[in-house]
């Protein structure tokens, strides 16, 4: 009998690591790819195929596409932390305990904002 395996933190380390996950997702869009041309022609070309052909087609627009969006979404979650972590939360009315808001009139009508310290 087979005891079951416990996982090993290694394991789990590799399995987190971004380029683990880099690898699985380009071999999920080989497997794609693969499949496609396999429908179009009407057999399996077979993943050696697939992968030759879409590495040479596609894998460099692949990796700058992937690579933008992963940008863009690490901006939009600075942004929301950012946003988070402000001491104004327009529409909320939550200020820190230590600042007390201070409005001064528009003058080219643009609402200003200033804190003063207590």
């Amino acid at each position: 009998m087979n005891k079951p395996r416990k996982d090993r933190p290694e394991e789990d380390f590799i399995k987190q690591s971004s380029l683990y996950q880099e690898f699985l997702a380009e071999r999920e869009e080989i497997l794609k790819y693969k499949w496609l041309e396999s429908e179009k022609v009407g057999y399996d070309i077979g993943f050696e195929r697939a992968l030759l052909d879409w590495i040479r087609k596609y894998r460099d627009t692949w990796r700058e596409n992937r690579r933008a969006s992963a940008q863009r979404a690490e901006r939009k979650e600075q942004n929301r932390k950012l946003k988070s972590n402000c001491a104004v939360r327009l529409g909320t009315g939550r200020f820190p305990l230590t600042q007390r808001r201070r409005f001064h009139p528009p003058e080219n009508k643009k609402a200003t904002l200033s804190f003063q310290q207590t």
